[in-house]
């Protein structure tokens, strides 16, 4: 699972919609 929040090097320009089903 790979969520923005918990990683600094995710791109903060994705959108949390494919980052919910992700994380």
């Amino acid at each position: 699972v790979n969520l923005p929040a918990a990683n600094p090097k995710h791109p903060a320009a994705m959108p949390p919609a494919l980052s919910a089903p992700d994380g």
